[in-house]
Formats: structure tokens, sequence, C-alpha cells
């Protein structure tokens, strides 16, 4: 996410709002300076930086906090931690500005207790970059901030986001209207200038849409060059779109050393991810074989909540395949269950879905792992046997290849 937000690239500086910074008020000085960095940080850095040093020097909160901007990331003057420490402390206590909490929360990463209270801040404050960021974990849940799965709640503050300028967000709220079919030519342009002022998430929505050819031609060079970019950005979602790219080779060649490598940055963050990342240490294709470590990832991964761990995990611990060690009826049926009763189960394919309910059948038959119950092991039955055609009982769907065809 952009430390700073920025309103649509092309605004100019409204004459009234440069009169009165002319004529010395800090609040004006700062807006010009947060119109410039808006505009193009390399070339309006110097003047962008100059305003917000004129309405710190008035000890204007949000001026301060532009200036720390600055200061942090080095545009328009030399970077500088400490004068970037300094002048959003004294915004954060002054003027409990939004962003300068969002500043500290990266400037003290390290110190994990800091980084939550300081992002936490600048939610509270309702500064856009926070409430995107808090929307995307509503979005998927966050241990890390106690946050529960809320889509609704993840929708309004995306909106909030969006009305408030933050091109980003815009971006994401066109993407919605897109996928449901309903995408105007506002909203299309949106994502096209947010990823041309090159913001990461942006360039990974259009990387996206590369891909499935929504809005559109699909178009692979053009998917691998936008999540490339964001990729290269930090940003988790093209971090993950590009190791799919040198998974499967799209718009450059397979490089599963690669794909690997970049599965693992974003495996924290992305049960897929960490699925992807325990197929491969599972087969030992592009890292080093370990049955241990796949079984660890695979049940990290499960426990996120992700239906494909949770359904080869059982099937594997039911009939002992690797990465199991040995066979485990009790956790086999637990992940079993879990897959059939996850909203995604039916996103699975077929054969995959066929080996599930059959075992799981098998756990109801038998008790294993289970109280023994005829009818429902009748039913479960049934739904394999409807699904389960060509499918061979030799192996269950795992690993590497599987994971190839499985989950494009």
């Amino acid at each position: 996410i952009s430390i700073l937000p920025r309103p649509v690239a092309g605004q100019i500086i409204d004459p009234d709002l440069l009169r009165k910074a002319n004529n010395g008020d800090p609040a004006s000085m700062a807006k010009v300076a947060a119109t410039l960095d808006s505009q193009d940080e390399a070339a309006y850095g110097k003047d962008a930086f100059s305003w917000a040093l004129q309405a710190a020097d008035k000890r204007d909160p949000r001026g301060c906090a532009i200036l720390a901007y600055h200061y942090y990331k080095g545009i328009g003057t030399r970077f500088s931690l400490e004068e970037a420490i300094k002048w959003s402390t004294f915004s954060a206590i002054n003027g409990k500005d939004g962003l300068a909490y969002w500043l500290m929360s990266h400037m003290y990463a390290e110190n994990h207790e800091a980084y939550i209270e300081f992002i936490t801040r600048s939610y509270g404050s309702q500064y856009p970059v926070a409430l995107l960021f808090f929307s995307r974990l509503y979005a998927v849940g966050s241990q890390e901030f106690s946050i529960p799965k809320d889509e609704s709640k993840s929708l309004e503050l995306l909106d909030k986001a969006a009305r408030s300028g933050l091109p980003t967000a815009k971006a994401i709220t066109a993407l919605g209207k897109l996928v449901e079919g309903s995408l105007g030519e506002e909203e299309y342009e949106s994502i096209k200038a947010a990823g041309s002022c090159g913001i990461p998430a942006a360039q990974s929505l259009l990387a996206a849409m590369y891909c499935h050819g929504i809005g559109v031609g699909k178009d692979e060079d053009s998917e691998f060059a936008f999540y490339e970019k964001s990729s290269a950005a930090g940003d988790l979602v093209g971090i993950e779109g590009l190791a799919d790219c040198f998974r499967i080779g799209i718009g450059v060649g397979q490089n599963q050393e690669k794909a690997f490598e970049l599965y693992s940055k974003a495996s924290n963050s992305s049960p897929r991810a960490k699925y992807l990342m325990a197929c491969y240490k599972n087969e030992g294709v592009g890292t080093r074989k370990d049955a241990g470590e796949a079984l660890r990832l695979f049940r990290e991964s499960a426990d996120a909540g992700y239906v494909y761990s949770q359904a080869v995990l059982g099937v594997a611990l039911y009939s002992g395949a690797s990465p199991a060690p040995m066979k485990n009826s009790i956790e086999a049926f637990s992940l079993l269950k879990r897959a059939i009763d996850n909203n995604e189960f039916d996103s699975l394919p077929n054969d995959l879905k066929g080996k599930v309910l059959e075992y799981a059948s098998a756990c109801f038959r038998y008790g294993f792992g289970a109280e023994i119950n005829d009818e429902e092991a009748d039913r479960l039955y049934k739904q394999s046997r409807d699904l389960n055609i060509g499918f061979s009982l030799s192996r269950p769907p795992f690993g590497l290849v599987d994971a190839l065809s499985l989950d494009d």
C-alpha cells in the first residue's frame, strides 16, 4: 500500500489555495505540498518538500507529517530517519494525524507492539490508506490484529477509502463492478490511472484483468509485466501472481526455483501460497525435498481455511501418503469434514472432491475418527461415486504435478 494517498494524477492546484498558501496559511501550504506529491513526486518533489517545510515551521500537523514522509522517502531532500521520526512524532502527538501514525508504524515495524499500536491509531483517525489496509484484514480475517473475517465490514471500509479519493481503493471498487459486469468507463479508467501512477495494488489488478480477459483482451505478456512491477514494489498479491507466472509459464519460461522463492515471500499472508510451497517441499522440485516441512505448511494452510490444503492433507493422512508419516484417521476425518463444510468446497476439481467424500464416508462407516453413522456414510458415498469417474484410487491427488493442474 502506498504510504501517501494521492488524488487522481493531473489535478491542478486551486488558485485560491495557492493564494492562501502564499499569504502564509500553514494548512494551505500543507495542501499544496500534498497536491504536488500527488502530481509527480519526481518532478515536484523539491517544491513539495519546500511547502511542507514551511507548513511544518508553523507547526501545522499535516505539514509536519508530509515533511516526515519526504525525509522517510528521501523525496526532494536527503533521507533522514531521525528527521522523519521527529516530525511524524510531533504530528502524531499534536494533531493525531493519520499519515504520521502510518509512517511511524513503518519506522517501528521491527517492534511488533509499536507497529500494531501505530497502525491501529492510523485506522482510528480514518486515514484512507489505513482504512484500505483494514478493509483487506476484514476480508480474510487476521489473528495478528484479532480481526474476524467480515466481508460487509471490509466493503464498508473499502467504500470509505474510495470516497476519500484514494486511487487504490477506487481501483479495487472498480474491479468489483467489473467482475459483476457493471464496469463503466470511469471505473476502468480509475484502474488504469492508478496503475500508471505506479500504485502496486492497481498494477496487480491490471495483471489479473489481463489474465482473465476482463475489460481487456487476454495478454500473457502484459499480465507478467504488471505482476513483475507490483511484485518489485512489494505488493503481496503481485508477488503471488508473479510466482504463478513462473510456475505455469505465463509470459515467461517456467522456473520452479523462482516460483518457490516468490511463494515463500507471500506465504505469511496467503494460505494458497503456503499450500503450493508444501507441494514443492513434498515433491522436492524447486527446493530441497522435506516431507516434515511440507506437512507443517499443509497444516498451517489448512488451519487458515484453505480448502485445497484441507482436502489434500485429509486424503494424505487417511491413506498414509506423503507427507504423512503414517495414517491418522482422527486428524484425517477432521480435515475432510472441514473441507466438505468449507464454502469453497465446490471449487475443487471433481476427482479431488470425490476422494474427500469417499474417505469421509468410510470414516462414518467404520468409525474412523467419527461416530458410526451409516446414513451419512451412504449419503457421502453416493456423492463420491457421482464425482469419482475415472479417478485412480491408487494415488491421492497430491504433489507438484497435481498442484499445477488443480490450482491454476
